[in-house]
């Protein structure tokens, strides 16, 4: 049997909760401004980037060293000039094709020899296509390095396209293009698509029915063309010194052919004159993928570390306006990040993030809100700072590890960028300001994005009824319909 609570009890519980509300308020206020306001800048460190060096052979191919000491591998890059966007129009993937055939076999070399023989230097090696160059990567042990460099002349000079090694690499293309189920990969995929529309950069993201038009002889082709080092950087990086470097390179890549040129010129694409909105199908995904982009203009002055700037800002870093508004106010989005991405001629800015479906069209609405905001208007000085803060303190972070180190140099060095970025990055980022960032996004239309949204179409389909326009495409970036909005009218 339960005992009744006596008036005087009750009095004092009430007060005790009462207590405990008044006491706990300000201190729950104080966490959800703690979660919503990013901390204060911490001092600025010195940056101190080991200096790069360069020398040019007698046929043309320039040669940049970093040393780096005490370091037991040395990472060798050679990067040709030329990437996806100079592959026939009729042929794209032949820039890839081409740079996944090179360590395929030599005269006298087969590709399971060359692999052998980079594995006995204890290394490994990588291929890598962009828009504007190809990159040819070969980790040894420092002992190594000479041998490493002899093999990559003899693959350079006495290049061999062996029958069976074109239609390995054409099927392992195929594959892993047709067995994409990435959401983030085809979402990029689509994105840039549709962004650079008719334009060279296109053929940078190709599907798996071009892949059967590959053939040796455009291969060939395509080889003898632009794989000239004249046309060509080799960065080497590691405990090495420019002598060394320059005696080893000169008897094992001063016999490569030098060869007249082409120059070409990209122009950046048209902007887009309203915003488009695109649709892929994946089944079976748990959530939506969320991809919004722009394109940028690009020069060779400060606008790019205000790029940087703002980016930060807006979505950089697990305290970025977007993360604080989609996820911790909202909650909305999972995560929700943005990046900048630089090429020859243009820049690409682009929001990603994984969003609940049913909150598909409010995130979108969002996103852009937040990106309107902070370029009509000028961003507050103490964000200025904090950003600049945070890339400066993070930076070295970013590449403290040998490999990430070296993939950075490599970037800089194919985007002709050492003077702004390796020399000068720490002043060029303390040159930026609130009107800097403000100035460097008004002639950029921000006002017309792409958006791609990939999810499953059986989950999506009535959230992406919201939009007033939707080009659906499949998962290989195929265009199919277009679902336009449903204006009900009211006949009463």
């Amino acid at each position: 049997m339960k005992t009744p609570m006596r008036p005087g009890k009750i009095c004092v519980c009430v007060l005790l909760g009462l207590f405990i509300i008044s006491f706990m308020t300000p201190y729950v206020s104080a966490q959800e401004k703690f979660r919503k306001t990013p901390p204060l800048p911490y001092p600025l460190p010195d940056l101190n980037f080991p200096s790069l060096e360069s020398f040019i052979l007698s046929n043309g191919l320039q040669v940049s060293v970093v040393q780096r000491k005490p370091q037991p591998f040395i990472d060798i890059h050679l990067i040709i000039l030329t990437g996806e966007s100079l592959s026939p129009d009729d042929l794209p993937g032949l820039a890839s094709f081409t740079a996944n055939m090179l360590f395929k076999g030599a005269v006298g070399l087969s590709a399971s020899q060359i692999e052998e023989q980079i594995e006995y230097i204890g290394g490994d090696f990588s291929v890598s296509t962009y828009p504007d160059y190809s990159v040819f990567s070969i980790t040894c042990l420092k002992d190594y390095l000479n041998d490493a460099v002899k093999l990559l002349g003899q693959i350079l000079t006495q290049a061999d396209f062996p029958k069976i090694e074109v239609n390995n690499v054409k099927r392992d293309m195929f594959y892993n293009i047709a067995r994409n189920t990435n959401p983030e990969l085809l979402g990029r995929k689509l994105l840039f698509q549709i962004l650079f529309h008719n334009h060279p950069y296109q053929k940078y993201v190709f599907n798996s029915s071009v892949i059967k038009r590959l053939n040796r002889k455009d291969l060939l082709t395509f080889f003898d063309k632009f794989y000239i080092p004249n046309n060509a950087r080799l960065l080497i990086i590691g405990d090495v010194d420019l002598s060394e470097v320059t005696n080893i390179t000169g008897k094992h890549l001063g016999q490569w052919e030098k060869k007249n040129v082409e120059t070409y010129h990209i122009n950046p694409p048209a902007p887009k004159t309203k915003p488009k909105i695109c649709f892929t199908d994946l089944p079976g995904a748990d959530e939506t993928t969320l991809l919004i982009g722009y394109v940028l203009p690009r020069d060779k002055t400060g606008n790019y570390f205000s790029y940087l700037v703002f980016n930060q800002i807006i979505g950089g870093s697990h305290i970025s306006r977007l993360i604080m508004n989609l996820r911790e106010t909202k909650g909305y989005a999972y995560w929700a990040f943005s990046g900048i991405e630089l090429f020859g001629n243009c820049g690409l800015f682009s929001v990603k993030a994984k969003v609940k479906t049913e909150y598909l069209y409010p995130s979108v609405k969002e996103i852009l809100k937040e990106i309107r905001s902070l370029t009509m208007n000028k961003i507050p000085n103490h964000e200025i700072e904090q950003a600049k803060s945070y890339l400066i303190g993070n930076f070295p972070i970013q590449i403290s590890g040998h490999k990430e180190f070296s993939l950075k140099v490599s970037e800089i060095v194919a985007l002709d960028m050492e003077d702004i970025f390796w020399k000068n990055y720490y002043e060029n980022i303390m040159y930026v300001n609130s009107s800097a960032v403000f100035k460097a996004f008004q002639n950029v239309r921000l006002l017309n994005p792409v958006i791609v949204i990939v999810g499953d179409k059986d989950v999506v389909l009535d959230h992406i009824k919201e939009f007033e326009e939707v080009e659906i495409y499949d998962n290989e970036g195929i265009f199919q319909y277009k679902l336009k909005k449903v204006i009900e009218n009211d006949s009463t």
